[in-house]
């Protein structure tokens, strides 16, 4: 295997060295935070999403605060302040 970290579909996870391994999550890391900017630049204060709550209930309301990896959004029919990765919202 001359590159494992770019041929993941031959990938072997056994046998990878433990350097092999850092590098690997590194670059797993990496994506997702990258995932989640580009998820915080899609939206702004005042949008309308929704999410699955924990119990799998679905929690629409309005943004309130955006961070760089999280957003507010207060659940228009409690009025609870959820605090939740922008990558699992989506918009109205």
């Amino acid at each position: 295997m001359a590159n494992p970290i770019f041929d993941i579909k031959d990938l072997d996870l056994v046998n990878l060295t433990p350097a092999e391994w850092t590098v690997f999550l590194a670059k797993i890391r990496y994506a997702q935070q990258l995932r989640n900017s580009v998820a915080c630049d899609s939206f702004s204060i005042g949008d309308k999403v929704w999410f699955n709550g924990k119990r799998g209930n679905r929690v629409e309301g309005p943004i309130l605060k955006v961070n760089r990896k999280k957003l507010h959004v207060k659940d228009i029919k409690t009025g609870v302040t959820w605090t939740v990765p922008a990558s699992m919202v989506q918009g109205v």
